[in-house]
């Protein structure tokens, strides 16, 4: 064999394997998805446009840039929340900040 056969066929060799592993990675984040967007779903937070199986086969396609996109929407603050969760989130919120307050307060002793 020449060295230009041998490089052509290095090159397939590498293209292959960049192919494969990104099937991968593709695969991974497509079932990732599925698995947090059933449990969304479980939750009754609902998801944003389409289900489950439609949020994983996007993935699937489009690979990282979907499952960011994924993400933007059910977890970052873009995230359009219910009346009912918003309400939820203050009032945790405030019990978190008022709880050290008072017992920082009733730590102290009185003469």
């Amino acid at each position: 064999m020449d060295t230009f056969t041998t490089w052509r066929l290095t090159q397939a060799g590498i293209s292959i394997l960049v192919f494969v592993l990104l099937a991968i990675v593709h695969v991974a984040f497509a079932l990732a998805v599925l698995r947090d967007a059933e449990f969304i779903a479980r939750r009754g937070e609902g998801l944003f446009l389409v289900g489950a199986g439609m949020w994983a086969f996007a993935a699937l396609l489009g690979g990282v840039t979907i499952v960011v996109a994924y993400w933007a929407i059910h977890y970052s603050t873009l995230r359009p929340r219910k009346q009912n969760q918003v309400a939820s989130f203050q009032q945790s919120d405030r019990e978190a900040t008022s709880e050290p307050a008072q017992s920082a307060g009733s730590n102290v002793s009185r003469t």
